[in-house]
Order: structure tokens, then sequence, then C-alpha cells
């Protein structure tokens, strides 16, 4: 029967055990001989254990001669012994494509493939398919064994050993294949025992002694695996394997100078051994330096895509460096490939709760728990993802459990109080947080994390106190004087934080929170240009800093940049990281704003593809889809966000706007209701509930929840808006402008200014509607929507002069605003302007395809007697918008000057009889008749 299993990750034994890297380097000679002289001149280098020498020789004798399989094969073969296993695999190749006899070749092929974790292709050559008259070798079983092994198959690769014992009893590399499948078991003891049969038949087997080290340190005894893998390098002084073996042990053991010399030795001895690369970016990661692990371990990946062991390192460095984005997609791969794999799953867990995924992190780990109850960790992984749900009860349950599990760790105490903190239980939660501080002498996690409860509870005093506790344990972490300048800025010592501002960015320069910090500093005290310059010199130590760029578009935005700075600091933020949501958000938000409907939702659909389960890409894709006019897809992607946080009133709420805005009332009733179950003080719900019941016409039961919201906040506008829209809707104009009144005098707005403006409007009362925004325009001149507002008001109003005024000024803020060009070339048309022409000319120009604007320029065109292309351009206007009856009216009015009274009659006789009003329908009735006569 096939076994399939996945292998765990203790399970080192896999790959390292097939590679025999012999690395030694020796000048080459000189004298130019024979290919065949050389060959052998490599013959003998091997024999030495001088593979550099080797190599030389067989490059020199292939550079005579390309077809010489013989040396391409030795070639490859010598290749596999240093690990330059994708060289191995070219060399080898080339040999069978020379007509080499495959039997030979498909061993040494098989293993390089081996050692490149390609085990099914290792699997296929080992076949040695079409040459079933071939009786497969102790070594080509024993690969297939190996390989075997690689996919799982244990019992396939259990039958290809015993095999290769039978062809041959003792054969070296078959007992230690058993090695393996015993060590997979967990009989090490076994395990070890078969590499003692190999090394008793074989003392000179370097892989033999290399496994007795492998095993002896899973037992664990680091004595003997030390002796082994010495014993190793003495027979074969260059060892690659051997050398990387005692350099894992040597980054267990913290002895990173030692390593650090081992790894330069092979990095110059083997440069294309992508092992060296990865033990390189292990060694750093361990150091604390994440930014060198991931370039090193980017090195790995180029050579060695499918090495899992490099695969979930880069996850973990990515992870450290803050880039979750990135993280997650390396961790998908692990998993994917091996989902048993306990570290990448718990790396998973916390990536998600980073990136505020916390409903899929809870899946996880709870999927994770039913096998592990008792897992420490998980159980505080567990606990903070409730923790972050606002799952208080669940959140002080796990962390309980994890610090009844080990009552000495810090962390867990600092979890479980700040579990308690959040339920409301904080003394109880500061008695917890110093405990953890006290426990924590050689960390300093509970320190900070005391320092910031302090600070958020405004204890600045005792923050400070906690503050000198850090700096003893943390005395070069930009963090402890980041933490202390916060402080200073809560007591109002702008001076003080500065200072440790400065002391923070001194001891690392690249050090974004103390330059963000700095940054406001000098916007407080009118400084931009300063606040600009620390953004870019921090770019200088790090020019692919998402957070300074990030942080550039913003300040670019706040001090009146112009358009295009801002999105080039956005653009490179996104280049920077690519995938990574912060940088799409914010081009979406930027181009949402900008009235730039395409290009927002094209980074928000990207934000989310790249993210598919970020909230906040989410949100921003239901905000832009909406936008958009996309009412189904919005319904999509907040049904996804409900789905995620179906606890969340924020995400219920989404819903409930999308429902609105595809005009299902009912449902979006129901969704507002379950807003208010889970948060009854949330105000915006509230306030759309009562706007839903009265567009249904139910004005008492909108009137009780305007009363409700002016009751739960007194000083707050809302309730008095809400109102005075009832008013509105009931035609009680003077009493609607009171409500907006005083709604205004609590809190001041554009909206409510125009609500002021439009109420006293009906009331007979225009001067003081008008009074009132222009009072605002003064006070926020840069509030382009009220301006706009404003400008359209004067428009209806007939009131040409200030219309064109208003438009005039808002086309020096937006020089391509088709509405402000449209209706500033209507206005002037009025006045009988000549530049009328030209701004509907640029209308035209910036959106042929839009009806507004080729009704305006047709009908402009038609009464300046230029009958035949406002023709054209009106019979355009119409295809666009079928059902505008003030275009239809211009087009009719068009046939009729271009004396096609026919034509004419028939288009009127099709508006009227449609029913639909317009502002001109009298006198469309008055010219029909006049035609029919």
């Amino acid at each position: 029967m096939r076994e399939s299993r996945s292998l765990p990750a203790a399970a080192r034994l896999l790959v390292f055990a097939l590679a025999a890297m012999a690395l030694v380097f020796a000048p080459g000679c000189a004298k130019k001989e024979s290919p065949e002289a050389q060959f052998t001149q490599a013959q003998h280098y091997l024999e030495k254990g001088d593979s550099k020498s080797a190599v030389i020789q067989l490059k020199n004798a292939l550079q005579q001669r390309p077809d010489y399989a013989e040396a391409r094969y030795l070639l490859g073969t010598t290749y596999n012994t240093t690990g330059e296993v994708k060289l191995a695999e070219r060399e080898l190749r080339r040999a069978l494509d020379l007509k080499m006899d495959r039997a030979k070749v498909a061993p040494a092929l098989a293993r390089s493939l081996l050692m490149q974790g390609e085990f099914q292709k290792a699997l296929d050559e080992a076949q040695l398919e079409g040459d079933a008259k071939v009786e497969p070798t102790p070594e080509v079983l024993s690969v297939r064994g190996h390989a075997q092994l690689g996919l799982g198959l244990l019992d396939d690769a259990k039958n290809s050993f015993e095999q290769a014992l039978t062809k041959q009893p003792g054969f070296a590399d078959a007992l230690l294949g058993q090695a393996r499948l015993a060590g997979l078991d967990g009989k090490l003891e076994t395990a070890v025992g078969l590499i003692e049969r190999a090394i008793a038949g074989d003392p000179k087997n370097v892989q033999a002694w290399l496994m007795k080290g492998d095993v002896q340190r899973l037992i664990p005894n680091n004595g003997a695996a030390i002796a082994a893998y010495q014993k190793a390098l003495e027979l074969a002084p260059d060892d690659a394997m051997a050398r990387l073996s005692l350099i894992a042990m040597q980054i267990s053991d913290t002895q990173y100078d030692e390593a650090e010399k081992n790894i330069e030795i092979l990095r110059k001895s083997a440069p294309n051994n992508p092992l060296v690369n990865y033990f390189k970016a292990l060694l750093e990661y361990r150091k604390t330096h994440y930014a060198a692990a991931r370039d090193a371990i980017q090195q790995v990946l180029k050579a060695a895509p499918a090495h899992l062991p490099s695969v979930l390192l880069a996850g973990a460095a990515e992870y450290a460096l803050g880039s979750f984005e990135q993280a997650e997609q390396y961790l998908n791969t692990v998993l994917d490939k091996a989902p048993d794999t306990l570290h990448a799953r718990k790396l998973m867990a916390a990536t998600l709760i980073k990136t505020r995924q916390f409903q899929r992190a809870i899946r996880l780990l709870e999927a994770t728990l039913g096998k592990l109850p008792d897992d420490g960790q998980l159980l505080m992984l567990a606990g903070e993802a409730y923790l972050e749900s606002n799952d208080f009860a669940k959140a002080t349950e796990y962390f309980g459990k994890a610090s009844r599990l080990d009552p000495k760790s810090a962390g867990t105490r600092v979890s479980l109080g700040l579990s308690r903190l959040a339920a409301g239980e904080t003394e109880q939660a500061m008695t917890d947080l110093q405990s953890a501080v006290e426990l924590d002498s050689g960390k300093f996690q509970a320190d900070i994390l005391l320092i910031m409860t302090h600070i958020q509870r405004n204890e600045l005093d005792q923050a400070l106190t906690a503050i000198q506790g850090l700096e003893k344990k943390q005395p070069d972490n930009p963090l402890t004087y980041n933490l202390r300048g916060s402080v200073y800025i809560g007591k109002k010592d702008f001076a003080g934080a500065r200072r440790e501002f400065e002391h923070a960015l001194k001891l690392q320069p690249a050090y974004f929170p103390a330059a963000m910090n700095l940054a406001q500093l000098d916007l407080q005290d009118k400084k931009p240009d300063e606040a600009r310059r620390r953004f870019e010199a921090l770019l200088e130590k790090d020019k692919n800093n998402m957070q300074a760029m990030l942080a550039l578009a913003n300040l670019t935005a706040r001090t009146g940049g112009k358009r295009e700075d801002v999105l080039g600091w956005l653009e490179r933020a996104k280049k920077a990281s690519p995938g990574a949501p912060q940088p799409l958000l914010m081009l979406a938000k930027y181009y949402l704003q900008s009235g730039d409907v395409k290009q927002a939702l094209a980074n928000a659909e990207e934000a989310k593809n790249a993210n598919p389960d970020n909230l906040e890409a989410l949100d921003i894709l239901g905000l832009t889809q909406l936008a958009a006019g996309e009412q189904d897809h919005a319904l999509s992607t907040y049904g996804k966000l409900v789905e995620l946080q179906p606890k969340s009133p924020l995400a219920q709420f989404r819903l409930a706007s999308a429902q609105i805005a595809a005009g299902n009332q009912a449902a979006a009733g129901l969704t507002l209701k379950k807003v208010l179950e889970l948060k009854p003080d949330y105000l915006d719900a509230r306030v759309a509930l009562a706007g839903l019941e009265l567009r249904a016409g139910h004005n008492d039961e909108a009137l009780k929840i305007a009363q409700q919201v002016q009751s739960q906040a007194v000083q707050l506008p809302a309730g008095y808006v809400l109102e005075g829209d009832i008013r509105m809707a009931e035609k009680k104009f003077t009493e609607a402008a009171a409500l907006y009144e005083k709604a205004y005098g609590l809190g001041k707005n554009g909206a409510l200014a125009m609500r002021i403006h439009a109420a006293q409007t009906q009331a007979g009362k225009p001067e003081e509607g008008e009074a009132r925004v222009k009072q605002w325009l003064e006070e926020n001149p840069e509030d382009l929507t009220v301006r706009f507002y404003v400008a359209d008001a004067y428009l209806k109003a007939s009131k040409y002069p200030a219309a064109i005024e208003e438009y005039a000024g808002l086309l020096k803020k937006q020089p391509d605003n088709l509405v402000a060009l449209n209706n500033l070339a209507w206005a002037y048309q009025q006045v009988k302007d000549p530049r009328a022409l030209e701004y509907a000319e640029k209308a035209y120009q910036l959106k042929p395809d839009n009806a507004a604007v080729a009704d305006t320029l047709g009908w402009m065109l038609v009464e300046q007697g230029k009958t035949e292309r406002g023709l054209g351009l009106l019979e355009q206007a119409v295809s666009l918008a079928p059902d505008a009856q003030e275009i239809r009216y211009h087009l009719a009015q068009a046939w009729l000057k271009s004396g096609d009274r026919i034509k004419a009659r028939d288009e009127l006789e099709r508006i009227l009889s449609g029913g639909a009003k317009f502002p001109q329908e009298q006198e469309a009735i008055q010219l029909l008749k006049e035609l029919r006569n």
C-alpha cells in the first residue's frame, strides 16, 4: 500500500544528507595540455580532495573540446559534491545530450535534482524510462528511495532501499536512507544503529558521518554531533556539508563570529552553492539584521525557489521588517506545500493579526489548537486575535490558560494584562503588567507595554519612571528615546521631545517613527520645509522606505503641493513595495477625492487583489465602487467584509450603505437595525435609518429617531440636521432653516451651509441663504464642493455674472473640470460673451462622449447659425442620453432652424408623448401647435 504524508520540519536529513560538497581551491595549471591530459589531472585532483583545481582542469578540457562527454559528466558530479547543484544539472544534461550512457548519468542527475528539492523530477530521472533492459543498480535504487522519501511516499522508499540492499548488502547510501526513515518515525536510536553499520562498511563515507551528526543533534547530544562533524571534516577538510552543519550549530549556540568566518570560507570556495546564502541569511536573522537577512535569502530563492526552508525564512524576515503582505505571500507558499509546518502556521497567524485579518487568524489558530491544545505560543496568538476582535472574554480565557501553563512567562502576563485592561479590569491589568516587567528582566516588551499603558492613561510621570527602567535594558535602542519624546509632547515640553527624537535618529538614522515625530513638531512650528527635509534625509539612508514616501505624499498634499507631486510620491511608494496595501489605498482615496473614479477604482481593486482579506482594502474598494455606480459590486465587497468581521458595526453599516445605493431599502433597514444591536449609540446608523423612514414617507417614525439622536448627542448637529431634513420634506422651509442654523452653531461644515441656503431659498429668503454660504467660503476658500454648489445655484437663478465669476475661480483650481467648463460656457452664452464657444470646445475635447457637453456645444453652434455641425452634435447627445427631454427639445429646435419642419414636429411629438416633465415643456407644446397648423 502506498503511504503519503507530509514530512516534519525536524527531518533536516532530507537534502543535506545527500550532498557531499568538497570545496578545496587550488591554482590550475598554466601549461597547455590536451583535453585528455587535463581530464586525467582533474581525476588526480579529485582523489586528493581538491575540487576547485579539478573544476579548472575540466573547464579547460571542455574549452578545447566542448563535446567531451566524460568531462561533462565528471564536471557535473564534481559540482554535486560542491553543492553547486544548478551547474551540476546543466553539465549532466549536456552529457546526456552527447549520448553518454543514461544508466551512468541518471543517478548523478537525480542527486542534483534531489539537492534542489525537485523530488518528482529526481524520481523521473531515476526510473530510467525507455531503458527497460537496464537492470537498476543499487545506486539508482537508492536515489529512487531518497526521491520517494522526499515526496512522502514512505512505503515506496522503504521498498527501494530494501531492493538496493538485496543487490548489495551493506550499501551505505541505502542504509542511510533507512536511517532517514527511522528518524522520521522518531526511532532515533535505530537510525544511529543503521548509520553505524554504514560507517563500519565504509569508514570514510563523509555522508554517513554527517548524518550521524544530524541524528545526534536531534537526540539531542551536541557533543556527539560535533564529534561526528569534526570527523567528516577530518575526512574531507573542505567538505561544504560538514562546514554548513558546523555553522548551523554555531548559529544555534550564538557563536556568530565563528559562524561568519565559516560562511566566508564557503562563499569563496563555492559561490554558487545556495545553502551558503541560506545560512548567511539565517545568521543575519538571528542577529536581528532583518534587511540583510532578506537580501541574502533572495539570492537563495533565485537559485532554488522551491527550497521551503528559504521560503519560510523569507517570510520571517519580511514579517520582522513589517512587510506583512509580502510575509503572507511567502507563508502561503510554505503552507500550500507543507500545511502542517507548525512554525509557518504560527507565523502566518501572527501575520494575519498584523494585517487585521482576525477571523482568518482565528480559524487557523483554532484548527491548530485542535491538535496542540497546550502549545503556549498558539494560545497567546489566539488570545491576541480575540483581543483585537474585541472578544475580551475569549482573549482572557486563552491568555489565562497560557499563563497557567507558564506562570513565569512575562509575555503571557503582559497579554493577560492587556485583555483585562480591555475588559475594564484596570487595577488587575496594571498588576499583571508590572509583574511582567519584573519577570522580563532580560527583555523589554513588557516595559514597552507598561509605558504605553501609562501614556494612554495620561500617567506621564509614571511613564517616565518606567522609561528609565527601559533605558537600562535598551540604552542603544531608538525606541527608548522615541517613547520618552512622546511623553514630553504630552507634558508640552517640545524642546525636550525634540532632543529625545534627535537622539533616536542619531542611533538609527533611518528610524521612521522619530523622523515622523520631528516632522510633526516642525509643522507645529510652521516649518513644512524642515519636515520635508527630514523625510528626504531618511530616504537617502533607506531609498525604498515606503513610510517616508507616503509621509512626503501626505505632507505635499497638506501644504498645497501640486497634484502630480502627491501622485509621484504615492507611485514611488507603490513601486517600492509591490502589493503593499497602504500606497494603493492612499492612491485610491486621493483619486476618489479629486473625482478620478476610474483611477481610484483601479488602485482599490489592485489593493484588494493583492490583499484579498485586508479589511481596509475591502472598505475602500466598496466606497470606490459606490462612487463609480457599481452598486452590485459594492454589495459583494461589503458582503465579504461582513463575512470577515460579522460583529463589526462599521462593516454592517457599509453593507447597509450599499443596499441603500442598490435600492434595497428593506434589506438596508434590517442591516441598520443589526448595526444598532451591535452598537446602540452608532449615530450614523440611526441617521441612515431615519433617512429610510423619511424616503418611505414615514415622517413620524423619522422624527422619533431624530429626537432620539438629539437626546443621545446633545452637543452634536446630527439630530437637528435630521429633523431639518424632515421639515424640508414637509415643505416647512422656515422651520428647516432654523434647525439647520442650530446644527450649524454646534458644528460648522460646508454641507450644512448648503442646506441652509437651500432652505432659505425655498422659504423666500435667498439673501440670507446666500450670506451663509458666502461666509463659509470666506472662512474656507478651498472648499470646492460648496463653491460648485454656489456656482450652480447662481446659474439656476439666472445670475450669470456671479456664476461666471465662481466657475472661473474653480477652473483656476481645477483646469480640466468638465462640469465647470461646460457650465461656464453656458453662462457665457447667456450673456452673449464670445468666450462661450471657446470653453464649450474645451469641454468637448476633454469628454466628447458626454451627452451634456455635446448638447451645450451643439446648441451653442445652432444659436450662432452653425446649424450643420450643431445638429450633428445634438444627434450625438441624444444617442448618448435618449431619455434627456431637454436635449431632445434642443434637437427639435435645431431641425426647425435647418428648415426641416417634419423632423422638428416628429421630435416634439416624441418628447411630449413620454409624459416626462422638463423646463421647456410649455414652450415645446406651443411650438408643436404652430408646426401642426
